[in-house]
């Protein structure tokens, strides 16, 4: 493998969109809940081939949250994710 070369990642099975848990890309509005949310149902899907959890283009501001293995946090160009104070 070459230096600087990706590593081909296998799609997930199961994946849901931020938007599903409510969240709202407005860089106002507090997503850490709908986060949470999100990855504590795709948890489930941790020895069923692991999940992604998809945020589309916005900004995405949020409290923290704990990402957990067999998980992908899959960010569309634009999508920006903005810790909150």
């Amino acid at each position: 493998e070459q230096c600087g070369s990706n590593p081909k990642l296998d799609p997930r099975p199961h994946s849901v969109s931020i938007l599903e848990f409510g969240a709202v890309g407005d860089g106002k509005t507090l997503n850490t809940i709908a986060f949470q949310n999100a990855i504590f149902y795709l948890k489930s899907f941790a020895d069923k081939g692991g999940a992604q959890l998809y945020v589309p283009p916005g900004n995405w501001l949020t409290g923290s949250f704990n990402l957990t293995s067999h998980l992908t946090l899959f960010l569309e160009k634009g999508a920006v994710i903005i810790g909150s104070q």
